[in-house]
């Protein structure tokens, strides 16, 4: 060729159209005198007519890439499409892309393979639109270098994998979309340094099945795995997945469950994404989730949880894009763990307000909660305080208060001067039920005296409804909603010692909860029991001592023996140490002693 010619040959980038039966071959001139073999071939299963196709190609020296497009014409199936590329020159590494679609009115009923082959000197980007189904017949393999785009009306039931000897590296290992309008059965894998998927989509199936997950596989990261129905499949974000892994973004199960295992670095938010990302499925959970960092998206669950996380980070707040948070709609079945002070945000349990229950394990560095542990260790409502957690909590629905995050705490004795405010801290977001537009408070607050009639024992024993004992202080105070705390404050009424106060629902809510149910407090303070006309609940309580302070157990105004006897037959926490023990009995013995605390 000389010189001229191949200098007009680049320059207008003349195109070569060459028709054969049942398909249509167009290439652009930076491909320089293309192979095309069409063979079709006789017994097979495929629907259509059948083709095996072969291209050996080279792009022109001084150019990186060139272009080779198929279209069926009629009724064309694939069986094997095999591609040579090849560098014009040493040099530049080179590409060339290869489009398999079909034209208006043709069909395009399956496609089952697509092969760069390992003797090529040039990578290989593809984009196949418009098949029926791919795989499915027994070959169900496509390996190039990169994929843009891979759609199909039907199943997609082939491995898929940039994963291919040879080549120029040209291309960072891509796969772009993958798209299908039923099922998903094949693997799809970029497992390569720096490898990325996209999106996998099945726009009307599952992906998986439930009796054969698939495998989806990227080195780098995963933007988007979502189904219209169920997924199971065993992902793997890394080239050490779990360990030292990349960033998972979005897998959605929109009518269906999840299942298989998921190994990330990150489930990560990028700072500047337009996705909803989210894990999340309308059914169960049994995924088994491995991660060796921070937890950036929330993991919803419309069923049950049935699976694990083990993550070495956290589940992070809401600064930047990050929402980190875990909300499950039928009963915590599996176990979960996170780092040292890694529940910064929150677990919500129950959000389908059907009664589950918290039946797994809540492991956050060495503390662990649960139904089988004891003290303020138990769930669902335990005694250990957020803050050491984290900040965030673990919530059942409907959300009770915490007995130790509250100030004062639940059933605790307020010995130094009465208190402004009061805070009622909940495991849950609460809110005012009419969004505080009428005069019902969220909360209803009775007092008593100190002093209380044998005949009644103790106050936590006697219902708010007990005019004798506790009289309604309700409208003396102001009252504030936010997120999960009520902050009572002094108005026309203040609180006062020598009193005890309960506390219970009244017009407080569940926020972020189907239906938003009513609070429930669940308590040893026997709130509206027994209360005609009132909904059931249990009440939040303290004291608030003056003269003796909360040294004077038996509650007589004085420090004497009888409080000691008191102790001994109830310890008592007096030095806040969260431990009942022969500290607090020393203290109360030298008050005794003294006279005075």
């Amino acid at each position: 060729m000389n010189k001229l010619y191949y200098l007009v040959f680049l320059i207008v980038s003349i195109f070569t159209e060459c028709v054969h039966a049942n398909w249509s071959v167009t290439h652009s001139g930076l491909v320089l005198f293309p192979t095309i073999t069409r063979t079709q071939v006789f017994g097979t299963s495929l629907p259509g007519t059948v083709w095996d196709i072969t291209i050996d190609a080279t792009v022109a020296s001084g150019s990186s890439f060139g272009t080779i497009n198929l279209q069926s014409t009629n009724n064309d199936s694939i069986r094997y499409c095999t591609i040579t590329a090849r560098n014009g020159s040493s040099g530049t590494p080179k590409f060339i892309q290869i489009g398999i679609s079909r034209q208006s009115g043709a069909t395009f009923p399956a496609v089952e393979s697509v092969i760069r082959t390992s003797s090529s000197t040039a990578d290989v980007q593809l984009v196949l639109t418009g098949a029926g189904q791919i795989g499915g017949y027994g070959i169900d393999l496509f390996k190039v270098d990169k994929i843009s785009e891979l759609s199909c009306s039907g199943n997609l039931d082939a491995t898929i994998t940039t994963s291919v000897s040879g080549g120029s590296g040209a291309l960072s290992p891509q796969i772009g979309t993958i798209r299908s309008g039923g099922d998903i059965f094949g693997s799809i894998l970029c497992s390569d340094a720096g490898g990325q998927i996209l999106e996998i989509q099945s726009t009307a199936g599952n992906i998986g099945s439930a009796s054969s997950t698939v495998t989806i596989w990227a080195d780098n990261n995963i933007q988007t795995i979502e189904a219209d129905g169920s997924i199971y499949a065993d992902i793997d974000v890394g080239s050490n997945p779990g360990v030292s892994g990349g960033n998972l973004l979005r897998v959605v199960a929109n009518d269906g469950v999840l299942d298989g295992r998921i190994r990330a670095g990150k489930l990560h938010v990028p700072t500047m994404s337009s996705l909803d990302e989210e894990i999340s499925c309308t059914g169960d959970f049994s995924v088994d989730v491995t991660l060796s960092d921070d937890i950036h998206i929330p993991i919803i669950i419309g069923g049950d949880f049935l699976g694990e996380i083990d993550c070495d980070g956290s589940l992070t707040d809401t600064s930047g894009n990050w929402d980190g948070r875990i909300e499950i709609g039928g009963d915590l079945d599996g176990d979960i763990s996170l780092e040292a002070s890694g529940l910064v945000t929150h677990i919500y349990v129950n959000l389908n307000d059907d009664d589950s229950e918290w039946l797994g394990e809540v492991t956050v560095g060495s503390t662990t909660l649960g139904p089988g542990e004891s003290g303020d260790n138990e769930s669902p409502y335990y005694g250990v305080l957020s803050s050491t957690l984290g900040g965030g909590a673990i919530g059942l629905v409907p959300f009770n208060f915490h007995p130790k995050d509250c100030a004062p705490d639940h059933g605790s004795t307020y010995s130094s001067g009465a208190p402004t405010s009061v805070e009622i801290h909940h495991y849950g977001p609460v809110k005012d039920g009419d969004g505080n537009t009428s005069s019902t408070p969220p909360v209803r607050v009775y007092e008593a005296s100190i002093y209380i009639d044998s005949m009644y024992g103790q106050h936590k024993n006697v219902e708010v409804c007990e005019t004798a004992v506790w009289t309604e202080v309700t409208s003396g105070f102001d009252y504030s909603v936010s997120g999960r705390v009520v902050t009572i404050t002094n108005d026309t009424d203040s609180f006062a010692t020598d009193s005890v106060y309960q506390i219970i629902p009244a017009d407080l809510v569940c926020d972020d909860v189907t239906g938003n149910p009513d609070v429930v407090y669940v308590s040893d303070w026997v709130g509206t029991d027994s209360c005609t006309g009132m909904n059931d609940t249990d009440g939040y309580g303290f004291k608030v001592f003056g003269g003796f302070g909360m040294f004077d157990l038996n509650e007589n105004f004085a420090l004497e023996t009888g409080d000691i006897a008191t102790w001994i037959a109830a310890p008592v926490d007096l030095d806040d140490d969260l431990d009942a023990d022969a500290l607090d009995l020393a203290a109360l013995i030298t008050a005794v002693a003294n006279g005075q605390e």
